[in-house]
């Protein structure tokens, strides 16, 4: 009889153990899933201006700002807004793209230190309207990455925009 109280006990231990693991596991892929919560803006904003070189900025005028505010609570939702400067948009909202979200595009990465890249779409106001893809890349040191970009050169229609910006936290929100 003891013998099988012996073998049940370490079972028992053993499920306890898996259980104990098992928790911890959950706990860890949850926290990596929250993890952007951290850049989400509340009731500021995130605010920078174009790359200045001709090599990664078409279609911006050198020192057009952006401003974006972002609730990564709402990714597949309504994530924010981006408004820019030169009034191309304003309080546009980021639409997500459902099917990217069962895409292995959606694990994109372009390099070291990148927690997550969030792929929008966000239509331009001004001119003949258009979607732009809207590219956010949270950087594990806290800063944000936004590229945007539509078309190519040679192509008909409006002319190309790529631009990258360099995001900065503010405590207020988007003034443009």
């Amino acid at each position: 009889m003891s013998l099988v109280c012996h073998a049940s006990a370490s079972t028992s231990r053993r499920a306890t153990a898996a259980k104990t693991g098992l928790a911890c596991a959950v706990m860890l892929v949850l926290a990596a899933c929250e993890q952007p919560g951290r850049y989400s803006t509340g009731k500021g904003s995130l605010e920078g201006v174009v790359e200045g070189s001709d090599l990664v900025r078409a279609g911006f005028a050198v020192g057009t700002r952006v401003c974006l505010e972002l609730d990564t609570r709402k990714l597949q939702d309504k994530p924010g807004a981006l408004s820019s400067s030169d009034a191309r948009f304003a309080r546009t909202a980021l639409r997500p793209l459902p099917p990217l979200a069962s895409d292995t595009l959606s694990n994109l990465s372009f390099a070291d230190g990148q927690v997550r890249n969030l792929v929008f779409a966000v239509r331009e106001r001004s001119g003949s309207p258009r979607d732009v893809l809207a590219i956010v890349s949270l950087l594990d040191d806290d800063r944000v990455e936004l590229r945007l970009l539509d078309g190519a050169p040679g192509a008909e229609g409006p002319e190309p925009l790529y631009g990258v910006f360099a995001l900065e936290r503010k405590e207020t929100p988007c003034s443009y």
